[in-house]
């Protein structure tokens, strides 16, 4: 199975996120039970795929299926991004945020709203 930018950004728009936590980390990542799909994000743009501890899935439910999820960090993060940018609609504006932030200095992160902005995009989109 081999996966094309737009439903890389598609599947992306639906299950995945985009953080920048108080480290000033940026990452991206995606869950599903689907490991196969996740797979081809690796194929796509690198990163890493793992398993979802049971601790936070079949400990809740013993009828849900093990989970995974796929992580990208920093400029890795930014370069998958840019590519599927142009795909992207429900987080396009989470993702222009992110990608002006990975390009400001470490002076200018320190004293930027961008992390804040975020978090309130995420709970209207």
């Amino acid at each position: 199975m081999s996966i094309d930018l737009a439903y890389a950004a598609g599947f992306f728009d639906g299950e995945g996120s985009i953080g920048i936590y108080r480290t000033n980390q940026t990452q991206i990542q995606i869950s599903n039970t689907c490991r196969a799909a996740l797979e081809e994000f690796v194929k796509l743009f690198g990163g890493h795929v793992g398993k979802v501890p049971a601790k936070h899935m079949e400990a809740k439910n013993p009828k849900w299926r093990p989970a995974y999820y796929w992580r990208l960090y920093g400029r890795n993060a930014s370069k998958a991004l840019q590519e599927m940018l142009p795909y992207l609609k429900e987080k396009k504006p989470q993702a222009e945020l992110f990608l002006t932030f990975v390009e400001m200095s470490p002076e200018d992160k320190k004293n930027s709203d961008i992390p804040q902005q975020l978090k309130k995009l995420k709970k209207v989109t």
